[in-house]
């Protein structure tokens, strides 16, 4: 039994709906896992930015692209002594054009051991570290000499950070001494820094109970200017409104090619069943039950979905696997896979809602033409 020349198109259909739903539920959920890892690897509570700093604006103290800033010395002596705050530490941000590992340019954050909470916890090995040497990030490829090299002065590498699940794995990061010699390396090759390029970048603050944001920030604005107090959760809500939105729109389109491969397949098999009433009237006529006839429509639909299905699983993994690290940068949080169990589940309702969907929107199709009036169909045709 055929279904004329629309086998094709429905299988189609079916397919590119079976793509986009596993591809759609897999990106949501890596990117719901990279953002997550990411906030819960960001150890600081309050950060302190110059003022009208794009980093906080645009989150880009999570995604890497970073600016370098300056801030007092004094205002982290000042914030150290304040209600409510645990520990803080500086950072200073500064951008190499080029690394050996990379062709990119390197975004190089220097930090302070004795301080740092935030760099320290996510070092593999729990390696120490070492005046001179460089941590790198989780994507950064290591050599055979384990080196990296700033305007041709190498820098051994002593320790390889953990996935912070964000372009920050792609960075470099150097106690303040290092990045001191960095930026001296950079000045015999030509290069001039001005004063706000050579300071404090950025103040991280972990907090207590006793904190209060509001009279943090009215005390730490009276002693200082040009400054400004960001809340974690204001750092994130950039990269959470790009994920929320990229996921409505993948939920969308997952909705929208539900809808119409069901009607198409509703509409497909109800021209189907008028093209062919006299070829079911006589396999009734020769002994074929309602079920059987049923079943055989039903079984028509089930092997068209199946054919889309397993193309759609396939063109589905195409789009995820090489277009992550895309929307991963386009994004700025990093697509983690979920749990193997998660990523079953997912694989599994991929499969079996485009699979069911060709015999649910058939099956009213299925019970109209199997109660055909044999006789009077035979006569009229």
């Amino acid at each position: 039994m055929r279904l004329s020349k629309n086998d094709t198109l429905l299988s189609i259909l079916i397919a590119l709906f079976a793509a986009i739903l596993l591809a759609g539920l897999l990106f949501s959920f890596s990117l719901d896992k990279g953002l997550s890892q990411l906030e819960s690897r960001f150890g600081a509570d309050v950060v302190i930015l110059p003022q009208g700093s794009e980093i906080a604006r645009n989150g880009i103290l999570l995604q890497g692209d970073l600016k370098s800033g300056n801030l007092p010395e004094e205002l982290l002596l000042f914030v150290r002594k304040l209600p409510g705050v645990e520990q803080a530490t500086p950072q200073s941000f500064f951008t190499s054009l080029g690394a050996s590992c990379c062709e990119k340019k390197v975004n190089i954050i220097g930090f302070d051991p004795a301080t740092d909470f935030v760099i320290q916890p996510w070092i593999q090995n729990s390696a120490k570290v070492v005046k001179g040497s460089v941590i790198v990030g989780n994507d950064i490829q290591l050599d055979e000499k384990s080196s990296i090299r700033f305007f041709d002065k190498e820098f051994p590498i002593s320790a390889q950070l953990e996935p912070l699940g964000s372009s920050l794995d792609q960075a470099v990061f150097v106690e303040t001494e290092t990045l001191n010699a960095i930026r001296k390396a950079a000045e015999e090759k030509g290069f001039q820094f001005v004063s706000a390029q050579t300071g404090i970048s950025a103040i991280l603050l972990k907090t207590n109970g006793n904190f209060d944001i509001a009279r943090f920030s009215q005390k730490v604005h009276t002693a200082f200017d040009g400054i400004q107090v960001v809340e974690k959760k204001n750092l994130f809500f950039g990269l959470e409104n790009s994920v929320r939105l990229f996921k409505i729109v993948i939920a969308a389109l997952i909705v929208l090619l539900f809808v119409i491969v069901l009607f198409s397949i509703a509409i497909l098999f109800s021209l189907f069943s008028k093209e062919r009433q006299k070829e079911i009237a006589i396999i009734r006529l020769v002994g074929g039950t309602q079920d059987y006839v049923k079943r055989l429509i039903l079984s028509k639909a089930l092997r068209l979905s199946a054919l889309g299905t397993l193309a759609g699983i396939v063109l589905g993994a195409l789009i995820f696997f090489p277009f992550r690290i895309f929307v991963s940068d386009l994004l700025g949080v990093s697509i983690l896979l979920p749990a193997a169990g998660i990523v079953l589940a997912i694989f599994i309702a991929s499969i079996l809602i485009p699979l069911l969907s060709g015999p649910l929107a058939a099956f009213r199709s299925a019970e109209k033409i199997s109660r055909i009036d044999i006789y009077e169909t035979l006569r009229d045709n």
